[in-house]
């Protein structure tokens, strides 16, 4: 069990192994016939990780109830406690099941905090948020105000459509995992303590924000579950306690320029981007490894899905990052060893490559790696300053981009996107190839051999063809 989170026995606790096998009769792997993968972020607020998702190939599909947070990414606004709107949700996952490789749920832990209570500095000891849930009561405090029980039932209806929505998804073998403060009643609420009872809770795990680009010392619990492989935690390696090698932000709670008391909680509730980043990746590893297909360049994406973009093709090309580009942006990679919460050295590093040069992938190893073990695996190997042997490290892929006249003689070679989209199937291509090189007497005596054998067929299922009619109904015979 991770420290820290424990879970309340309830009824009709339901085991795991059981359940998958019930509810996901089918296959498990998904399935990767038109190589389209997606993310499914529910509760994405800033949705930053459908963003990153996104950048890596993945098709990401973020689910909030408003989109006033969204930082310039698409949301699709869905009410998870209305009914209604949760059918539709329930709908669309039962029609992307193939494709959904995993699905992350953030539900809103502000009735859950156990921050609420603690006294301002220079306030009023009820001045600032109070309690609405307790250890004893999880689910609500007794004896609260009409608008506090308002709220609390509406996170806890969001609780329990998150339960339900990640039994769904495992039923259809689609790995999920869930986020929210360590020490949030919201593992305690009854609903989801079942849960946990049913999956168990070895896959938790624990991290500081400051570890992942965050400016404070938050500490986050990260519970998943993945039916395509029970027994490993996808992301154990975000598992990252604070080093103490940098300052953190106070946590104390401050006036704005208005008067207005602003709690620091507030600013830690989108996730930072290094995080992001590297869930992504941890993802982007996932799909590789169960299958599914991310092209490099436009060649390899016509081959992978037919009719992939004929349309645009031929007339203008679409805006976005639904088509690969012609030529491949990278021309090599190299690998870099990087201390975990020091990315202003990567960042550094990259300022010394050739404009354009980017983290293309990032795997994250809390035991630490030993170089040597990386000079055998990469062709290119380079550290950061605070890099150390064993230590907890994080190793990225940099992609170089290409020389301009590589490039462009790459874009030579493979020609306009539309002589790739306008290719016919290679028999009919023989039977051009022939009518335009090939001689006219032996074209005449390829048609006539090929008449001649049907019509010798045809001689020689006459008679069965008669009898066949003469067994038909009469109205059938009449027309035959």
């Amino acid at each position: 069990m991770a420290p820290g989170i424990s879970v309340t026995p309830g009824d009709e606790v339901v085991d795991a192994e059981s359940f998958v096998n019930e509810m996901a009769a089918e296959k498990l792997q998904p399935s990767n016939e038109n190589s389209r993968c997606i993310i499914l972020e529910i509760f994405a607020g800033s949705a930053r990780l459908s963003k990153a998702c996104r950048k890596l190939g993945f098709e990401a599909v973020a689910v909030d109830q408003t989109k006033d947070r969204s930082e310039q990414f698409p949301i699709f606004q869905i009410d998870v406690t209305d009914s209604r709107s949760l059918n539709d949700l329930e709908s669309f996952i039962d029609v992307e099941k193939d494709a959904i490789l995993h699905a992350h749920f953030a539900p809103s832990c502000g009735t859950a905090s156990r921050a609420r209570g603690r006294p301002i500095p220079g306030e009023h000891p009820k001045a600032g948020p109070q309690p609405l849930r307790s250890e004893v009561f999880p689910d609500g405090l007794p004896d609260l105000s009409c608008r506090d029980q308002e709220r609390v039932d509406k996170a806890n209806s969001s609780y329990s459509a998150t339960v339900c929505l990640i039994k769904k998804l495992i039923g259809h073998g689609i790995s999920v995992s869930i986020e929210n403060p360590k020490n949030s009643f919201f593992w305690k609420y009854s609903d989801v303590a079942r849960l946990l009872e049913s999956f168990g809770t070895q896959h938790f795990s624990i991290f500081h924000h400051c570890m992942h680009g965050g400016k404070r010392d938050k500490q986050t619990a990260w519970w998943s579950w993945n039916p395509r492989d029970a027994e490993q935690d996808m992301f154990q390696s975000l598992a990252l306690q604070c080093d103490g090698n940098h300052k953190h932000e106070p946590w104390r709670p401050y006036k704005d320029a208005h008067g207005r008391t602003v709690f620091p909680t507030s600013e830690e509730a989108a996730y930072p981007q290094l995080l992001c980043d590297r869930v992504a990746c941890i993802l982007k590893d996932e799909a590789l490894r169960c299958g599914f297909v991310f092209s490099e360049d436009l060649r390899q994406q016509i081959l992978e899905v037919p009719n992939v973009a004929s349309r645009q093709l031929f007339t203008t090309q679409p805006k976005g990052q639904k088509l690969r580009p012609l030529v491949s942006e990278y021309g090599k990679y190299v690998a870099l060893l990087a201390s975990t919460a020091n990315d202003s050295e990567v960042q550094s590093f990259l300022q010394k490559l050739p404009k354009g040069a980017k983290v293309c992938h990032r795997v994250l190893f809390p035991g630490g790696v030993a170089r040597d073990d990386m000079e055998r695996k990469y062709e290119e190997v380079f550290q950061t300053e605070s890099w150390r042997n064993g230590e907890p490290c994080e190793i990225l892929q940099v992609g170089i981009p290409r020389e301009p006249a590589d490039f462009i003689r790459d874009a030579v070679r493979k020609g306009h996107p539309r002589d790739i989209i306008a290719q016919v199937p290679q028999e009919i291509r023989i039977v051009v190839q022939s009518m335009l090189d090939g001689d006219i007497s032996g074209r005449f005596k390829s048609r006539a051999a090929f008449l001649k054998k049907w019509l010798k067929r045809s001689l020689e299922l006459k008679n069965e063809e008669q009898s066949l009619h003469q067994k038909l109904p009469p109205p059938l015979a009449a027309h035959s």
